[in-house]
């Protein structure tokens, strides 16, 4: 019945998106209402927009629809952002309004959460709270202050490299860490015995041992790089991977081939 703020670290690739949805699938198995929003790195994006997308799921429910209304007539702003300077967006200091509006309106989100709670216990997860607005971030920090007494869980991953190109965004991740109700998680590297065995789970037709550990040293333990790598030499031509030598390294641009690949998607 104790609320808590977990901000999950990781590189590009690690496997924060996929612990969230693990966590998704195991709260809705419980019970537990789950409500998922994300950074969005568009310049046009509005202030709030993770924030919002969470509030869009759990108004849907029946339950919450009295909630919604009671949010937009307090803090219209929260539901229904107005366009904001993007400018203010892409530096992380995009929080709009006085610094009263701002408190009714963080006070409100909160209430919305400590009502939506009683009515049974929340999984929020943000991901790419790396590309959110100084604005949210400053609501999370404004809730981590009463979150410890509600039977709400909030998950937010994001890059750290990516939260350093905005200073304004760096201070607010780091603020929000120092909380009490705050926890600090990395998603770490795969160590080896688990990358071979990611390999094997993803290659149709079995690798040289050779070629799994070289696979294994170039993704060091990252499973976007290994799964990625797997799938592509599953695409070579046979005759390569059967020359001698071929598997002490991999084929020319083929870090460049998958990234592009995946990009045209």
């Amino acid at each position: 019945g104790r609320g808590r703020i977990v901000l999950l670290s990781g590189e590009a690739g690690i496997g924060k998106t996929r612990t969230l949805d693990e966590l998704a699938d195991v709260a809705r198995r419980l019970g537990v209402q789950v409500a998922r929003g994300a950074g969005n790195p568009h310049p046009g994006a509005p202030p709030y927009w993770p924030i919002l997308e969470i509030f869009r799921e759990l108004s849907a429910a029946r339950p919450m629809q009295r909630l919604r209304r009671e949010v937009a007539a307090i803090a219209p702003g929260l539901l229904a952002p107005a366009d904001e300077d993007e400018a203010g967006v892409a530096d992380g200091t995009d929080v709009p309004g006085s610094d009263a509006t701002r408190f009714r309106l963080f006070d409100a989100a909160t209430q919305c959460l400590d009502r939506a709670s009683q009515l049974g216990p929340l999984l929020l997860l943000l991901d790419d709270l790396h590309d959110a607005g100084g604005s949210s971030l400053e609501l999370l920090d404004f809730l981590s202050r009463s979150v410890g007494r509600m039977p709400l869980l909030l998950v937010a991953a994001y890059r750290p490299d990516g939260a350093m190109r905005a200073p304004g965004r760096a201070r607010s991740l780091a603020r929000l860490a120092e909380r009490d109700a705050t926890r600090v998680a990395k998603v770490e590297a795969l160590s080896d015995s688990e990358a071979r065995e990611l390999v094997r789970r993803h290659q149709r037709r079995a690798l040289d041992p050779e070629w799994v550990e070289t696979l294994t040293r170039r993704a060091q333990g990252n499973p976007f790089y290994l799964v990625e790598l797997a799938r592509l030499l599953g695409a070579e031509d046979d005759a390569r991977r059967g020359q001698p030598g071929a598997a002490q390294e991999l084929p020319p641009g083929s870090m460049q081939r998958l990234l592009q690949d995946r990009l045209a998607e």
